[in-house]
């Protein structure tokens, strides 16, 4: 639940900041149907579409670079001050070093942006949402419940109640 109420999030910030090319993929998808529809009405063949004619390599690029980056900036700066994301506090959890209990104490910058880091980063590739499955799936049989970037990271996820 809390990787819902966080992706709702960063997908609500994610739009408003890629405005202008989601808005700019609407006209072009848009341009593209209406020549579908006249060619059909004409009994013309279809116009070829390619990805690029309706989405730059450009602005594929920049759709990606800013999504990783406000993830990255999401994660780092509310485990920084809340040891929790804000999906977590909803939920009564909170990111911890391993072993420690409830933790009133910062995690270190090196744990947060490792653990930041192996979350985030295979989502540029779709090679990799395969880990990203595997990573989300883990606590299902892993012993003390902890995902892979929690095993990377030395830390675990607790409940605040």
């Amino acid at each position: 639940m809390s990787s819902v109420i966080d992706g709702l999030i960063l997908a609500t910030v994610s739009a408003i900041v890629l405005a202008p090319i989601y808005l700019r993929l609407v006209r072009e998808m848009s341009d593209a149907f209406a020549a579908v529809v006249r060619a059909a009405q004409a009994g013309q063949p279809q116009p070829q579409l390619n990805a690029g004619d309706l989405l730059s390599v450009d602005d594929q690029l920049a759709i990606t670079s800013v999504t990783l980056a406000l993830q990255m900036i999401y994660l780092v700066t509310f485990l920084r001050w809340k040891a929790a994301t804000p999906g977590q506090l909803v939920c009564g959890l909170k990111v911890v070093p391993l072993d420690v209990g409830l933790s009133h104490s910062p995690l270190p910058w090196p744990v947060i942006l490792l653990r930041s880091a192996i979350w985030v980063l295979p989502g540029a590739l779709g090679v990799l949402v395969v880990f990203k499955l595997i990573d989300a799936l883990f606590p299902l049989w892993h012993p003390k419940r902890q995902t892979l970037h929690d095993l990377a990271a030395h830390t675990q996820v607790v409940f605040l109640r």
